[in-house]
Formats: structure tokens, sequence, C-alpha cells
């Protein structure tokens, strides 16, 4: 599996019933049932089309563009998002069941590739550290941006690492 399978796994979990349940906006949002493969399949391909297309433009237009542009282009995203949202769930029924973060955490970390975890965490770490340098430098927004953000990734990544590295010890002989 990819990189934005994983990202994908996120958004979904096999509910207390046994059924498939869809969560599109995480563990913030209400969870929808699946009731077919096909329609497990179209979801899926929903989120992971959605991240493919999302991802680099989050991280490039704030770099390239600024805030000026990176605030209005997400509202625009995200009413977007919402209204596709609606047409992949529109025959699904709501579910009470929630999305934990440490379920979205484990259904990523077990589709990831765990060299690849391991450096996504190098890298959030560099980055935390960057940001200590920036704060030094007088970029104290910058840097508590950075800390904030990376922080908390280096914290995700290193429970899916736990995560795999449990799984792996699990299922050994």
């Amino acid at each position: 599996m990819g990189y934005f399978d994983g990202l994908t796994d996120a958004s979904f979990k096999t509910g207390e019933d046994g059924r498939m349940l869809f969560y599109p906006y995480g563990v913030i949002g209400k969870g929808y049932v699946l009731t077919s493969d096909e329609h497990y399949q179209k979801a899926r391909r929903f989120m992971k089309w959605t991240y493919i297309i999302a991802l680099p433009p989050a991280f490039l237009i704030p770099m390239l563009a600024g805030w000026r542009w990176s605030v209005p282009l997400l509202v625009v995203f995200m009413i977007g998002f919402s209204l596709a949202v609606r047409s992949v769930t529109k025959d699904a029924g709501s579910t009470a069941e929630k999305l934990t973060l440490a379920e979205s955490i484990r259904n990523s970390a077990r589709s990831h590739n765990l060299a690849v975890l391991m450096l996504l965490e190098t890298f959030s770490v560099l980055f935390v550290l960057a940001g200590i340098f920036m704060m030094t430098q007088g970029e104290k927004l910058i840097g508590v941006l950075a800390i904030a953000l990376f922080g908390f990734a280096a914290c995700s990544i290193g429970y899916m690492i736990l995560t795999r590295m449990r799984d792996k010890i699990d299922s050994a002989p």
C-alpha cells in the first residue's frame, strides 16, 4: 500500500456490528454506514484523490503565495469538499458510533510502510528543530506554528511506529 492509502485508511473503520463505517471529517465529524463494497470503494477513491489533490497545494501555496491566498483557497476547498461528501454519502445512513483518534491513527499505521513512517518521523523532528531555530531568529509565530504542527505529526507518527511494531510482535509465531 502507498502513502495515500495509509492516509485514506484513517477515515474508515469496521463498526462493532461488522459494518464498514466512513468518517470523511475524521474524528471531529459523524460517521456514515457504507452499504456495499462498491460504496466503500467509491468512498475510498474519493478520500484518496482528495489527499492526492489537496496536500501538495496545502504545503506549496502558503510557501509560494503566502497566507493571503491560503485562507480564501482553504474556504473554497472546504465548500467543495463538503459538497462532494454529500454526494458520496447520499445513500449512506449515519451512525452514532464515533471514530477515536487512536483508531484513526492505528488504521493509518497498518497501511503505511514502516520505513516510510521512520523517514516521516525523522523529518517531523527536524522540522520541530527548525521551528525552534526560527524562534531564536525572531520568527516567533512561524516557529511556534512549525513546532505545534510538526510536534503533533511527530507524536502521531511515533504512535504509528509503535503500533506497527506491536502488530509485528503480535503476529510473530
